[in-house]
């Protein structure tokens, strides 16, 4: 999921696919209306994207890899320091894992709250 991805310092992607996720929630709210959103559920919609974003984390890792890497040989051509460089660019963060974590809450509430249509704060 998001978490992970913010893990692997990929926060763009992050953010575009929680912002995508809310976005098709909040479309989906406006078009069923109260009782057929409440009847597919939030949470069998939430279990589809995580699915989704599980089953295409490696594909965006990869292609976040390839990416970095080509930038960084481009632009030197000393093995020491394109290793340097790489080990810089790569990785992991926790911090980034926790930090990302609360920004996608955040941003999905700040938009639950700005565009949610007035019936989904009575359920």
């Amino acid at each position: 999921g998001t978490s992970w991805l913010c893990y692997r310092k990929m926060y763009l992607v992050a953010f575009f696919i929680v912002l995508g996720i809310n976005a098709v929630d909040l479309v989906l709210m406006h078009l069923l209306g109260m009782e057929a959103y409440s009847s597919i559920g939030q949470t069998s919609f939430f279990v589809a994207w995580a699915v989704l974003t599980g089953l295409l984390g490696n594909y965006f890792y990869f292609s976040h890899s390839v990416k970095n890497i080509k930038k960084v040989m481009s632009n030197t051509a000393d093995p020491a320091t394109v290793e340097q460089e790489l080990a810089a660019k790569g990785g992991t963060s926790w911090v980034g894992a926790i930090v990302g974590s609360i920004l996608s809450v955040l941003l999905s509430m700040g938009m639950s709250y700005l565009f949610a249509p007035e019936w989904y704060w009575l359920v």
